[in-house]
């Protein structure tokens, strides 16, 4: 039975967007303001819109909360927006499964949900029914400039370009050499200086522009043409120079200066967009000769943005993820439907 694709999570800013691309952690904003559009952000695994209150710096989630996820004190499920809780003042914020982690202005991480794992980062060992209804300091006193959490585990990258991972690290999703779970954040081994870290598949964006990924090695999802499973980074292969990265739950993509995009491991439901179900241990590039301004993975579909605004989708559309007005699963772009 294939695993539902619930996410990365859908989520629809609604303040206007200036015309460029921006990033907060690992979920991309399209600019698409000009076309008075709501902003398109992939991150997660969850449906959890939310919006900022630019007046009060405050973050406002909405969706499911069985673990404490929207991180408002309790943990009942919203339909509205409702308020983190705990007077926290967050820069950017990114949603994993359960859990959900934000940084302030100055670079403190919180982390709120479920902490199986040590997912939270605040020291605390996990346990099965561990949750956390509001935002938690992370412990180690780290700054960071940008986290990113996945399905059971968290990364973030400092400012000066290191690595930092917590959580879950039974298959090296840590990177920091063992297969130790870590409730604090740990050292992500190589002294490689990342510019950006995406968590899903573990996965950096070197500030020379190489990629590196870690962890569980399904379907071929770390790039470097083995499907040998790694505790440290490893770099994708073919020699190709990016300037952005965006990791899904198996499968990876990635954009070069120019615009081209390719993609990375699991390719079951058409999600590398090569015009093949034939999963990747390595970058190939994404059929339609396209430039693309940003790129975003999500579970078993991946979307874009291109450099002339449009949008296109492809991978699994059961759930009509894909925006092309059909539920038949593309092995290439489709526009979305204006």
């Amino acid at each position: 039975m294939r695993r539902h694709d619930r996410g990365h999570r859908l989520l629809l800013g609604l303040q206007r967007l200036r015309p460029a691309w921006r990033r907060d952690t690992d979920c991309a904003l399209a600019p698409w303001a000009r076309r008075g559009r709501r902003a398109l952000r992939h991150c997660g695994r969850r449906p959890l819109p939310y919006l900022r209150d630019h007046a009060r710096g405050r973050r406002l989630l909405l969706g499911a909360n069985n673990s404490g996820e929207l991180g408002d004190g309790t943990t009942t499920s919203q339909s509205s927006p409702v308020a983190v809780a705990g007077g926290v003042r967050l820069a950017a914020v990114s949603g994993g499964y359960n859990h959900t982690c934000g940084i302030t202005p100055a670079g403190a991480a919180y982390c709120w949900g479920y902490d199986l794992y040590g997912q939270l980062g605040d020291g605390q060992p996990g346990a099965e029914d561990e949750t956390r209804s509001a935002p938690g300091l992370v412990a180690g006193g780290v700054s960071f400039a940008a986290v990113s959490a996945a399905f059971d585990h968290t990364c973030g990258v400092t400012a000066a370009g290191t690595g930092y991972c917590w959580g879950n690290n039974g298959s090296g999703q840590l990177g920091d050499g063992t297969t130790t779970h870590r409730s604090t954040p740990v050292l992500v081994a190589g002294g490689v200086r990342f510019a950006e870290v995406s968590a899903s598949v573990p996965c950096g964006l070197s500030t020379a522009g190489d990629v590196y990924c870690w962890g569980q090695h399904e379907s071929g999802a770390l790039g470097d043409g083995t499907t040998i499973r790694r505790s440290t980074p490893g770099p994708v292969a073919g020699g190709v120079s990016f300037t952005a990265l965006s990791a899904g739950a198996r499968h990876a993509c990635a954009l070069t200066e120019v615009g081209s995009a390719y993609c990375w491991g699991d390719n079951r439901e058409g999600q590398l967009g090569d015009g093949t179900n034939t999963s990747r241990s390595s970058p190939i590039l994404v059929a339609g000769a396209m430039r693309f301004a940003a790129v975003s993975a999500g579970s078993n579909h991946t979307c874009g943005v291109t450099l002339a605004g449009d949008v296109y989708c492809w991978g699994d559309n059961r759930d009509g993820q894909l925006g092309d007005g059909t539920t038949i699963d593309q092995l290439t772009p489709v526009r979305v439907v204006q």
